[in-house]
């Protein structure tokens, strides 16, 4: 048995579990190759499946060439698997909807009205994407994401090429619905090549108030549309802008955390800084004032309304004064009372200090200490040898 330099490097890839593929014997029929793949030990090992997709897929970009060696494809199995006889693929997307989560998905008629919404919005990008045949109708589930419409999907797909995840994944960000949110797209656990941006604007001309803390609630619908469209507008100046979201709404006149998104390679943080910093006009027209230092990052004081009954400047400073007083005259009283105990004392003549009285002070001699270390003696213990397994 020998190593096949060139099956291993195709299966170490797919694989990462894959140490290396054996080759064991040839039979004639031209010449076929018979070989087994070595996994590490107690990891998952692929299906078979799995096995015979992996190489047919790699062959299809090579002419069906190995090296020097031209393959026939439709002539790869792996016990009992065949070209032509593979298990179909799981296809697991994950997303989430740019809509609030009712307790009315919870109907039936509901439920399948999002379900044929989905499938229409999904199912022939992903085929397109797959380069496959998918099932008619996915397994679907719905969930509350935070108050957003959660979605997995199920897919079965049968196809003789492999899939990458992150190109799948890449596809239908470029490709879905807008009210898909697309950096929440996932094939298979894996994401799209995304940039996601963290900022907080503050929205100087409201107040915030508890029903912003609601995204049902019709006011934290409306901020929320005013917001979108007035980034969208404005980052759609640059590239590969590819969304922008609406976070959530917190106290401070109203902030608004939100997450601008953008294809790679994406820009820099500071361009879309100022990007919206000398735009803000247009945010002005959707009903917003904006803070300019929130934008560029810097920190702001937070506006607080002021109370019915509200405390007048004014008296806080005669309050300080009065205390000042209060304080001032005791302290007065007591210097002058010392400064007149201080005349009376000097003019009597000031005692000697204990330096100038050497002659009556006892006379104290050290003597030198030596310290000797304490030795303490530790018991060495001797290791029994270890035979090795």
């Amino acid at each position: 048995m020998s190593d096949f330099p060139k099956l291993t490097p195709i299966y170490k890839s797919k694989f990462h579990n894959c140490e290396k593929v054996v080759v064991y014997a040839f039979s004639p029929g031209s010449v076929i190759v018979n070989a087994t793949a070595v996994f590490k030990h107690n990891t998952t090992v692929p299906s078979t499946s799995d096995m015979v997709r992996a190489l047919y897929s790699k062959l299809m970009h090579t002419g069906m060439m190995l090296g020097d060696f031209s393959l026939n494809g439709d002539s790869i199995q792996s016990t009992g698997s065949t070209v032509k006889r593979l298990d179909p693929m799981i296809i697991n997307v994950n997303l989430q909807i740019k809509d609030i989560f009712p307790s009315s998905i919870l109907n039936l008629n509901s439920i399948d009205t999002l379900k044929n919404q989905m499938v229409k919005w999904l199912s022939g990008s992903l085929e397109n994407a797959l380069n496959g045949t998918l099932e008619a109708v996915p397994k679907m589930i719905f969930s509350n994401d935070e108050q957003w419409v959660g979605v997995s999907m199920i897919y079965k797909l049968r196809s003789t090429s492999d899939v990458s995840n992150k190109d799948t994944a890449n596809f239908l960000s470029e490709k879905v619905d807008p009210q898909i949110r697309k950096s929440s797209i996932t094939v298979n656990g894996e994401k799209a090549d995304l940039t996601l941006y963290n900022f907080t604007l503050r929205i100087l001309d409201r107040m915030f108030s508890e029903s912003l803390n609601n995204k049902i609630n019709k006011d934290f619908l409306d901020l929320q549309r005013a917001v979108t469209r007035g980034l969208t507008k404005i980052l759609n100046k640059t590239d590969l802008f590819a969304e922008v979201v609406v976070e959530q709404f917190t106290p401070g006149s109203v902030i608004a955390t939100v997450t601008p998104t953008y294809f790679q390679p994406s820009p820099t943080e500071s361009s879309i800084q100022d990007l919206i910093f000398h735009h803000q006009n247009i945010l002005k027209e959707e009903g917003l004032t904006i803070d300019p230092n929130s934008v560029l990052g810097a920190p702001s004081l937070p506006t607080v309304p002021p109370t019915e009954r509200s405390f007048p400047s004014y008296a806080i400073a005669i309050i300080v004064l009065c205390i000042l007083l209060i304080i001032a005259v005791p302290v007065g009283i007591l210097l002058a009372k010392k400064t007149d105990n201080y005349r009376r004392f000097t003019s009597r003549g000031a005692p000697r200090t204990p330096y100038e009285r050497q002659d009556s002070a006892p006379q104290y001699k050290f003597n030198d200490c030596n310290f000797l270390p304490e030795v303490v003696a530790f018991q060495q213990w001797m290791t029994s040898n270890c035979q090795e397994l």
